[in-house]
């Protein structure tokens, strides 16, 4: 009796051969352009939702740039449960276990600005919003888990990337997060 394996794990390395042709995924690109056009000092954590790209810059330099997925919905994060990535100025806490996530870096979403709009239309602006790796049952798909905006708005990373950024970044860090 001969064991086969499930059909879509025979797939998985035609798709993981796709992200050598995806424009944008050269590792610092966006990154670096962005150093060299703000002059970037002290340490940065960058979010881009058009280039999909995290980038945390550290002494004039990218330490880190990955590629990266966010909410399931498009636009600014503005009430509980809209399934949007929030942008803006933020801090980014140094990374902590979880259970769901393996390591989980809290954005202090909602900011004063966040609040006070939500509070404004008698909404919840949300809370709970940060960078992650794949949910644990999905940690096998490496890299695909960012080809897809599937988050409830968090920003989501493959797990070996998480764990790359965790390592570097151990201080909370100013973060800036770009719209479309």
């Amino acid at each position: 009796m001969s064991m086969r394996a499930p059909s879509y794990l025979l797939l998985l390395p035609v798709i993981a051969s796709l992200t050598l042709a995806l424009p944008g995924l050269a590792q610092g690109e966006s990154c670096a352009a962005y150093l060299k056009r703000k002059q970037v000092r002290g340490s940065l954590v960058l979010f881009s939702k058009v280039d999909k790209r995290i980038c945390y810059f550290f002494g004039g330099k990218v330490r880190f740039a990955a590629p990266a997925s966010y909410g399931s919905q498009e636009g600014k994060k503005r009430f509980v449960g809209d399934k949007k990535t929030p942008e803006g100025r933020y801090t980014l806490a140094p990374a902590r276990q979880s259970k769901s996530y393996g390591l989980f870096m809290h954005i202090s979403y909602p900011n004063a600005a966040d609040r006070a709009y939500a509070k404004r239309f008698k909404r919840r602006p949300g809370s709970a919003i940060g960078v992650h790796g794949p949910p644990r049952r999905f940690s096998f798909l490496g890299g695909i888990v960012t080809w897809f905006n599937a988050t409830d708005g968090c920003i989501l990373l493959k797990e070996g990337d998480m764990r790359r950024l965790a390592k570097v970044m151990r201080r909370a860090t100013p973060m800036l997060i770009l719209g479309r």
